[in-house]
């Protein structure tokens, strides 16, 4: 018997796999060492070099929990300022919410069905009413409890627009964005009023997230 040889999309397919494979592990592995100071020294000092380097990271973190969405925000908003910082943290909230949703969508159903065996909590997200696309993802982001990068998946794999859930994304973490990207510019002078405001409008945004979803929960623990 020949034995076939596998397609060159096949063959690319899994080198990619591999790949991003390999970045995870890289990331598990140093992922206590992902701090401000390492990224910003990781980072080359020209400003497309290091937009460019800033978004393949917000890309890995699209694909991977273990990098925190507020780290790269603040170490852009040390590397550049206010206008250009807001520029690529949009360009990188944008790749790190679609790559997961173009995943979730070609996973679909039974991909959807291993996600919510994977991550129990996105169960509730199918009780959640979804008539309105733009405010389930705006909700999801907003409330900083449940893991971003499942979210997304979660909704391409549901079958949801990608327009409609790239705009309530892009709201939902609007303010996490100008938070961060305000404290990474005056992370030199914590005492600043403008890195204290940033802070204190980040953990009211955590407490009344949290308080969202409990009240989410109970009534549709009630409904249920």
């Amino acid at each position: 018997m020949k034995r076939t040889r596998p397609s060159a999309e096949k063959v690319g397919k899994t080198c990619l796999i591999l790949f991003w494979l390999c970045l995870l592990v890289v990331c598990f592995l140093c992922r206590d060492a992902l701090t401000v100071d390492s990224i910003v020294n990781f980072v080359p000092a020209r400003p497309a070099a290091a937009a460019a380097v800033l978004l393949v990271l917000f890309c890995i973190k699209g694909l991977s929990v273990f990098i925190y969405s507020g780290l790269l925000y603040a170490v852009t908003g040390v590397l550049f300022p206010f206008p250009a910082a807001m520029a690529v943290n949009l360009l990188g909230s944008v790749l790190m919410s679609s790559l997961p949703f173009l995943l979730g969508k070609k996973a679909g159903s039974d991909g959807l069905n291993q996600l919510i065996q994977r991550t129990p909590k996105l169960k509730l997200l199918k009780e959640f009413p979804s008539q309105n696309a733009v405010f389930f993802a705006f909700f999801t982001r907003i409330i900083h409890v449940l893991p971003s990068d499942p979210v997304s998946m979660y909704c391409g794999a549901a079958g949801m627009g990608y327009l409609p859930f790239l705009t309530g994304s892009l709201l939902g973490l609007l303010p996490m964005i100008v938070c961060f990207t305000v404290m990474g510019m005056n992370v030199q002078d914590i005492s600043s009023p403008a890195f204290r405001i940033s802070v204190c409008v980040m953990v009211v945004a955590t407490v009344l997230s949290a308080v969202l979803w409990k009240l989410w929960r109970k009534r549709h623990e009630k409904a249920g």
